[in-house]
């Protein structure tokens, strides 16, 4: 019983220490509070608002473990287009997108591409644990 009862706390927490994430993001409040709930992780976080300052933000990086991009990005790239850049930058990150929205070009007849990652929009900060945690099993 007691195994259930430590399966319901936050997952393992100190795994994310120093992981370096990048979360892009166009609205100010939900990319701060991003921000700030992988930051409380001990994740060392790079943020940007569009594609376009992602990738050349990206430019002075070494390496990067988790991309956190929102499908719908102004500025005439969409998250699926700058996260291509990104992984062709850096092949070995792992990436999770964000919505608010279920009908978008992530999800088809139901399902996400192989090997997406999709949190729905709002969520908790366990829930971002859970979806990092899930991306290496």
């Amino acid at each position: 019983a007691d195994d259930l009862h430590l399966a319901r706390e936050a997952p393992r927490r100190a795994n994310f220490d120093g992981m370096r994430v990048f979360v892009v993001e166009d609205r100010t409040e939900l990319r701060e509070t991003y921000v700030m709930m992988l930051e409380a992780l001990g994740c060392i976080v790079y943020a940007a608002s569009d594609g376009q300052s992602a990738l050349e933000l990206a430019r002075g990086l070494d390496y990067i473990d988790l991309v956190l991009c929102d499908v719908i990005l102004p500025g005439g790239m969409d998250g699926k287009e700058v996260v291509r850049q990104l992984v062709q930058t850096f092949p070995a990150t792992s990436v999770i997108f964000m919505s608010g929205f279920t009908e978008n070009s992530i999800i088809h007849s139901g399902r996400l591409d192989e090997g997406v990652t999709l949190l729905q929009k709002p969520f908790t900060v366990n829930d971002l644990v859970v979806a990092i945690l899930s991306i290496d099993e």
